[in-house]
């Protein structure tokens, strides 16, 4: 039986399409686990500089807190970063679940090792940044309502991150980052004040100020 002219084009091109698909999320799933790598070994670092101390369970378990916690904000920034630029949005839900899962388990690794004002300076650096992204994103300063949610949850862990001893360094170094990060993104705009994807600016911020804290 004769098929339909075209089928064997169509069933090339399928096949060619779910090959492309399997090897981009392959590639998100590396970029992802990655992250997670980057974001658990900086943690550490973090864990023994802050002095965290070794020997006792209970600084053992305040150290794998936070390692999986910043393991999982790794891994939660590179899914947030391919679907902002994907689809010029930060879902509710994932930012919800990336902050509750980051912020819970540095909270109680914090106080486990006698460090609670760590959680005292996150949360004022979230509060401060969520106040400054609200006005910006009201005014329409080219943030959307998902950048204005992301800041105090990128801030938080930057606050967590310097504690009291390193927010100057810290503050300043994510400052900076912000500052370049969005005169990149405004020069590729074109005039463009919506829809810009500022989810990658604010993170790769936060984290260049926690990179500066663990290893400056």
């Amino acid at each position: 039986m004769l098929g339909r002219p075209g089928n064997n084009g169509e069933t090339v091109a399928a096949a060619a399409t779910s090959a492309g698909s399997r090897s981009l999320a392959s590639v998100a799933f590396a970029l992802t686990a990655a992250a997670a790598l980057a974001g658990g070994g900086i943690a550490a670092v973090l864990a023994v500089r802050g002095g965290f101390g070794a020997g006792s369970s209970v600084t053992a378990l305040a150290t794998v807190l936070a390692v999986v916690a910043f393991a999982g904000f790794g891994a939660a920034t590179a899914v947030l970063v391919r679907t902002d630029l994907r689809e010029r949005r930060l879902p509710n839900r994932l930012l919800g679940v990336t902050a509750a899962l980051f912020a819970i388990p540095t909270a109680c690794a914090a106080l486990l090792v006698g460090q609670g004002e760590r959680v005292v300076v996150g949360l004022l650096a979230a509060a401060t940044g969520f106040a400054a992204a609200w006005v910006a994103w009201r005014c329409g300063a080219g943030f959307g309502g998902g950048d204005a949610k992301l800041v105090p949850v990128a801030l938080f862990a930057l606050g967590w991150s310097t504690g009291a001893d390193r927010a100057v360094d810290g503050g300043l170094a994510g400052a900076f980052g912000l500052v370049a990060g969005s005169a990149i993104l405004l020069l590729f705009a074109r005039g463009r004040r919506t829809g810009l994807p500022f989810g990658p600016v604010l993170l790769g911020a936060g984290w260049s100020g926690i990179a500066l804290v663990a290893f400056g």
